[in-house]
């Protein structure tokens, strides 16, 4: 494992996670208020065959926050092109979870040329005004910081819950979720502006001109993508299909290691053989 950046727009740099791995690139996306470190649990499973990485989105992790305060959906989307137009690595396929997913589609609409296949880990396809404006109305507070990570870590909670991640798995997420400022005392890493300025946004839409193979992955215990809007999203897709892991919530990636991997491995072997 090692850290690479790049350039995005704006001028910002891009922290991203380079799991090592041979063939063709695999490019993992985390959602909303998460980070790349989300993926370590089911990365290092798909290296004996494909070149995986994990970008973390402007805002997010380790990658610098927008002096703007820009987060739109279309600044991720920018940001992925400016990454993949530059990395010299080839084409790669995407693989998005829950927030992730809306400028993965508008990637793979857009430019083609550029993705070989597309999977939607509990991706909301529609981000509506009622959505927005509760994501607005939260609270506009300074960021809460704290003496020691230890402190810290105690304060980190997933949203929604993990249903099947063990303890350890959480510590884990915890411990990557923190920076030190300059006076010793510590501060989450994301940037509190994420998503208070983002606009009505129909991924259905979007999908349609989606010509890659595409699989949408949905929990089945989550509360956070409906059946009906998940089967919608799948049938958008020119060459799209609908999975779904009975006993994930939305943290399906950390519910659910193994089937997501097999799902993954699945999918991505069946594109790479066809050619």
């Amino acid at each position: 494992m090692r850290l690479l950046r790049f350039r995005a727009t704006e001028g910002l740099w891009l922290s991203c996670i380079d799991y090592g791995g041979q063939g063709a690139p695999v490019l993992l996306m985390h959602g909303a208020a998460a980070h790349s470190r989300w993926w370590d649990f089911t990365a290092p499973a798909l290296t004996d065959r494909y070149h995986v990485l994990a970008l973390d989105r402007r805002g997010h992790g380790d990658s610098q926050w927008a002096d703007s305060g820009r987060y739109e959906i279309e600044d991720y989307m920018h940001d992925t092109h400016a990454v993949i137009s530059n990395w010299g690595m080839g084409k790669p396929f995407l693989v998005a979870h829950s927030g992730g997913g809306l400028p993965s589609i508008m990637f793979a609409a857009l430019y083609p040329q550029n993705v070989r296949g597309l999977v939607l880990l509990e991706t909301r396809p529609v981000y509506d005004e009622a959505m927005l404006a509760r994501m607005r109305n939260r609270p506009d507070r300074p960021p809460r910081t704290f003496a020691s990570l230890e402190e810290a870590r105690r304060s980190f909670r997933l949203t929604p819950p993990t249903v099947g991640a063990p303890p350890e798995m959480v510590e884990h997420l915890a411990r990557h979720s923190f920076r030190q400022l300059p006076d010793g005392r510590w501060i989450n890493k994301l940037d509190r502006r994420t998503g208070r300025r983002m606009h009505p946004f129909d991924g259905i839409q979007w999908m349609r001109q989606v010509g890659c193979p595409v699989l949408v992955v949905r929990g089945g215990r989550t509360t956070m993508v409906e059946p009906e809007a998940a089967r919608k999203l799948a049938a958008a897709a020119r060459r799209g299909a609908l999975v779904e892991i009975p006993n994930a919530e939305h943290q399906v990636i950390l519910d659910s290691v193994d089937e997501v991997v097999r799902l993954l491995r699945e999918f991505l072997d069946r594109i790479t053989s066809a050619g």
